[in-house]
């Protein structure tokens, strides 16, 4: 669950990276030492949602569904 919930980035071609909310400013100043164009973005529209479903190799499975949306994981 908690990898869905964080804050999400975006390629927008060539060095450009667009940053959803929340994203950490230590991570984004990495990116530009690296050369990149940050995009803070102002909201999360634009980035996608998430429903995962991990099955464990020793049997069982784990669900999460991204809190920023409508959405649940479900297996059948």
């Amino acid at each position: 669950q908690r990898a869905v919930d964080q804050p999400r980035w975006r390629w927008d071609g060539g060095l450009r990276v667009v940053l959803e909310p929340g994203f950490p400013p230590d991570a984004a100043e990495a990116l530009r030492a690296r050369g990149h164009e940050v995009i803070r973005a102002d909201s999360g529209f634009g980035f996608g949602r998430a429903q995962i479903i991990l099955k464990h190799a020793g049997g069982g499975f784990v669900a999460g569904s991204d809190s920023r949306a409508d959405g649940v994981a479900a297996g059948y």
